[in-house]
């Protein structure tokens, strides 16, 4: 992979055609690799090392394609590969995937983070010696009623499920753990609109795997394939997410260069696989869905190029729309819904 990324990018989209362009770049922050984007703050983190890594938050004026710094604290790990949030926004967590730690930092009412993080770190190891020596933190979901927060470790094939007590904290052990096939890294989630089910997309098994959250916790619905039957590339799944109308589940495949989709309606709980759609580019780590529910903005890590799909709403089928848009290694979207549909690239 030749990167060729220069921070965080402002780029307009036209949603009836498809025609991308760019309005602005923030060239100073090193390494951006995801992004979240609440409430008017856009933040990042800068993937290095554990002496350099930082969560950055900035003021996002998406109508004048600005960033404004406003804080910068340590990732207090390495790599860090996703920012989550509590429900109230009261925490936000750092999943950092080198050195398998988990932090948890307090928000202030600004959405600022402010005071002690708290800083877990995970043990274990699992059966693939070249990419789980160790633990790998990828993810982090908190439950909708704010009482748990999810974290999947693709370095021991664990989805472990953490309490979250007082008003900003996070206990030090899990009080439940759902195990992925060996070998299989599961990396992002997401859960069903009610709450009741856990969608968890495996990076090697190309698997995702269904559990249905109950009182007394949780059981496995089964897994199934992202890739069609017959597929003759090597892939692995990056992300997994709903569609806002609740019913679909889509996520990317990096080597087939397609979007999965999942009919989640069904009798069993089981998503039903529908069919994967390409991405017209290659290594598509990311992608986003317009609140709108209409259009789908894919990150092609590899071909170095943003790439749009209509969603049909009532089947989940996925149509090209517009023409690829060069841009150097994007690898995560954050789309702002604004009189100029804007989405901000990293």
């Amino acid at each position: 992979m030749e990167a060729r990324g220069e921070g965080i990018s402002f780029v307009d989209l036209d949603t009836a055609t498809g025609r991308f362009s760019l309005v602005a770049t923030h060239a100073a922050i090193r390494n951006p690799s995801y992004l979240a984007l609440d409430r008017g703050l856009l933040y990042a983190v800068e993937e290095l090392g554990a002496d350099e890594a930082t969560l950055t938050v900035f003021a996002c004026d998406t109508s004048a394609a600005r960033l404004t710094q406003r804080a910068k604290v340590p990732a207090h790990g390495a790599w860090p590969c996703h920012i989550g949030f509590d429900p109230g926004r009261a925490r936000l967590f750092l999943s950092n995937y080198l050195d398998g730690s988990f932090v948890t930092w307090p928000l202030d009412g600004q959405g600022l983070p402010h005071g002690t993080p708290t800083v877990l770190r995970r043990t274990g190891h699992g059966p693939n010696p070249d990419r789980q020596d160790g633990p790998h933190t990828h993810f982090a979901l908190a439950m909708p009623d704010g009482a748990h927060v999810w974290i999947c470790d693709a370095g021991t094939d664990e989805i472990a499920r953490y309490g979250l007590t007082g008003p900003n904290a996070v206990a030090a052990t899990p009080d439940l753990v759902l195990q992925a096939p060996p070998g299989s890294l599961p990396r992002h989630m997401a859960l069903s609109h009610d709450g009741m089910r856990l969608f968890v997309v495996s990076e090697l098994g190309n698997l995702v795997s269904t559990w249905q959250i109950g009182p007394s916790g949780a059981e496995l619905l089964g897994h199934v394939p992202t890739l069609a039957p017959g597929h003759a590339v090597p892939s692995s799944s990056a992300a997994i997410r709903l569609h806002p109308n609740g019913r679909f589940l889509c996520s990317s495949n990096r080597g087939d260069d397609s979007i999965a989709v999942f009919d989640t309606a069904t009798a069993t709980g089981l998503p039903a696989f529908l069919g994967t759609f390409a991405t017209r580019g290659r290594t598509p780590r990311e992608f986003a869905i317009s609140d709108d529910g209409g259009t789908m903005v894919i990150a092609n890590q590899d071909s170095h190029a943003l790439t749009a799909l209509r969603i049909a709403p009532q089947t989940g089928a996925l149509y090209p729309l517009g023409e690829p848009f060069a841009i150097g290694s994007p690898v995560c979207v954050a789309i702002a819904c604004t009189s100029r549909p804007t989405a901000s690239i990293c």
